[in-house]
């Protein structure tokens, strides 16, 4: 029996050629995305960049009313450039007539702060913002006194294992908990966007924040002191001279071992700056457009999709279409509890790893951007002493990170736009209108059989039309009217 192909399935085009063409199109997209949005995009960072700095200006002030006032006020630094990069991207791509922005926000706020916290981390951001805490206050403490005996700076100052700070992130794990039961039960709201709704997913996104970025701040501590602890104990003395008699049977292991540790820590840091980080930034858009796309996508459009698109279908082949329909409703469930985390990285995982890993090269190139930031302003000015090098070290240190915030913020747009139309997302980039390859129009498909909706199984082949036969001309009748010859 002759086997049918699939029509839908286009199994002649090279992998390669996809490849290519994917590559080249981020970058078209990422360039006319600059192009087209710099100057609110440029905006937008120089914006989040003085409100964090004012904010922790606030923060030193609240501060002076004691050590837990001063904590859930940092906690609110590392949401300014959050905010900055969600505002970015609502910018960069349209929305739906009914779609608000702010419920789209505060809906994905828990999901999207964990992958934002791990590329913060990654760059020191943490940190950071400890070590300007000490210092602005212990400053701040100094100009407020007059007589250094009463000099106090020990109470505004956070301690990770006091029970002031257990509490605090025991009470805000509470509210989380809680506030996200009450959003999720239907009988107290009118429907999704109502206005207390949000409110309260407002103060359960403030509870999320509270609680990861203190709880980060304590599993820092702790494993600090952990490694202390250990090297004082006595199985790891035990340990050490178990290393040091086998350095006596086999002389080599002396330079064996801490070489073997040594790129063993190399390895696994290049993993976390190569991969992790720029992993967690694809998150962060995947999330954003995702809950944007769900209100047009629906199992009914993605079958229909899946039987009209060449590209759909290609990827329903390889993947399955039951874990695209789950991706899209943990996307859709983003106030539940890291739901929408869970079908962003479902997605990720599923699109293979040529898009990723294409992603991941353009994002450590973009974040090296600041090693030739510096570069150049050695060059141009090669004279300056160190006086004047610190006086604009401020700067440059804003340049770099606008530059970097801006071009990657771009370029997340348009991996994510990418990614969601992979799996069936419209695209809506906010770009002159074009005909991309692979973008869908979901308004235009035709509507699913309804044994497909039931069955889930591979999709039918669309029988082309038989053709039409040309039409005949039509031949009079014989006139019997007349009479007929002899």
């Amino acid at each position: 029996m002759a086997q049918h192909a699939d029509p839908c399935i286009d199994r002649s085009a090279p992998h390669t050629r996809a490849t290519v063409l994917l590559g080249l199109d981020l970058l078209r997209n990422t360039g006319a995305l600059l192009r087209h949005h710099w100057l609110p995009l440029t905006l937008i960072a120089l914006a989040a960049h003085l409100a964090q700095h004012y904010l922790m200006e606030l923060v030193i002030l609240i501060a002076r009313a004691g050590a837990v006032p001063g904590l859930l006020a940092l906690s609110l630094v590392p949401f300014m450039p959050m905010l900055a990069v969600v505002g970015m991207l609502l910018v960069l791509r349209r929305r739906s007539g009914h779609a608000s922005p702010l419920a789209d926000l505060m809906a994905a706020v828990a999901a999207v702060l964990v992958p934002f916290l791990v590329v913060y981390q990654s760059g020191g951001g943490l940190e950071d913002d400890m070590r300007a805490y000490v210092s602005r206050g212990f400053d701040d403490d100094m100009g407020r006194t007059e007589d250094l005996a009463d000099l106090d700076t020990v109470s505004r100052l956070p301690v990770a294992e006091s029970v002031t700070v257990l509490l605090v992130v025991f009470t805000a794990v509470l509210v989380r908990v809680t506030g996200i039961r009450l959003v999720r039960s239907r009988t107290l709201w009118r429907s999704n966007k109502d206005r207390r709704r949000m409110g309260l997913q407002v103060v359960v996104g403030y509870a999320e924040i509270v609680w990861i970025v203190l709880g980060a701040y304590v599993v820092t501590y702790v494993a600090s002191e952990f490694r202390a602890w250990w090297s004082g104990r006595q199985v790891a003395q035990w340990l050490r001279d178990l290393g040091g008699w086998i350095e006596g049977v086999w002389p080599a292991f002396g330079l064996v071992a801490p070489a073997a540790l040594e790129w063993t820590q190399l390895v696994l840091a290049g993993a976390v700056t190569a991969i992790l980080v720029p992993v967690s930034w694809l998150a962060i858009g995947v999330i954003v457009y995702g809950v944007q796309a769900t209100d047009v996508v629906g199992v009914q459009d993605l079958i229909r999709l899946r039987r009209t698109s060449a590209a759909f279908a290609r990827v329903a082949a390889r993947v399955g279409m039951a874990p695209i329909v789950r991706a899209w409703r943990l996307l859709g469930a983003a106030d539940g509890r890291f739901t929408a985390l869970i079908g962003a990285a479902a997605m990720i995982l599923k699109a293979g790893w040529t898009p990723v890993l294409t992603f991941c090269l353009a994002y450590v190139s973009i974040s090296q951007l600041h090693y030739l930031v510096w570069g150049v302003a050695g060059r141009v000015a090669p004279t300056l002493d160190g006086a004047q090098w610190r006086s604009l070290s401020a700067p440059i240190a804003m340049l770099n990170d606008t530059l970097v915030l801006i071009l990657s913020t771009a370029l997340l747009a348009a991996s994510a736009d990418v990614l969601l139309t992979k799996f069936g997302a419209p695209s809506w980039l906010r770009l002159p209108p074009r005909s991309p390859a692979g973008a869908t129009d979901l308004a235009r498909l035709p509507r699913p059989e309804p044994a497909e909706l039931l069955s889930g199984g591979p999709p039918r082949p669309v029988p082309p039309p038989p053709p039409s036969e040309p039409a005949r001309p039509e031949i009079p009748p014989p006139d019997t009217s007349a009479p007929s010859p002899g």
